[in-house]
């Protein structure tokens, strides 16, 4: 990957952000020190569970997918799209291994930034006002989840196929229809 494109998906991140708080340069530049950039071919393996997630991820280029394992079968609980972030969250707020583990696969190839999560907990305890960002991400997940819940309590599989290629058209792009959910 060249250092443009690094930059390019850098910008991203900083725009996500930015969409929280706003913080000077020198403060962006020390918070986005702590993380590292990190790619993964198609259905390779981000994190396993039945341990606690040591990681906070920024999706910058590509599809990950959350599974659950349910009766013996894998389950797709959950898809995250670019320039959004994602974690175990029941391990990021607990700091126990999840009861019901997840595993994030990559659906696409990807390119993603991450931080360890007691790096980011330092981080928010010596800049109070980062950790306003931590608290406003977990409120936008939580509406995720019940954007999520009502949309699929609301349509039938065609409509929500529908509802999700207008939606992110050019992310599927390079997703197996199999691997994504109500397939």
């Amino acid at each position: 990957m060249t250092t443009t494109s690094i930059s390019d998906k850098l910008q991203a991140f900083v725009l996500y952000i930015q969409k929280f708080i706003s913080v000077e340069e020198g403060e962006m530049i020390n918070f986005l020190e702590k993380f590292e950039f990190v790619s993964y071919k198609q259905e390779q393996s981000i994190y396993t569970g039945g341990k606690v997630c040591q990681y906070m991820f920024f999706l910058s280029k590509g599809i990950v997918r959350e599974e659950e394992i349910w009766n013996n079968k894998r389950k797709i609980t959950w898809l995250t799209f670019e320039n959004e972030i994602f974690t175990d969250n029941y391990a990021y707020i607990s700091q126990k291994v999840c009861p019901q583990p997840k595993n994030f696969i990559a659906c696409t190839d990807v390119a993603l930034f991450r931080i360890r999560i007691d790096e980011l907990r330092q981080f928010y305890k010596s800049k109070p006002k980062w950790e306003r960002l931590g608290r406003l991400i977990a409120e936008q997940y939580i509406l995720l989840i019940a954007q999520q819940a009502e949309f699929l309590l609301k349509n039938d599989a065609k409509h929500a196929i529908k509802s999700l290629w207008s939606n992110a058209l050019l992310s599927f792009k390079n997703c197996p229809l199999p691997k994504l959910p109500l397939f």
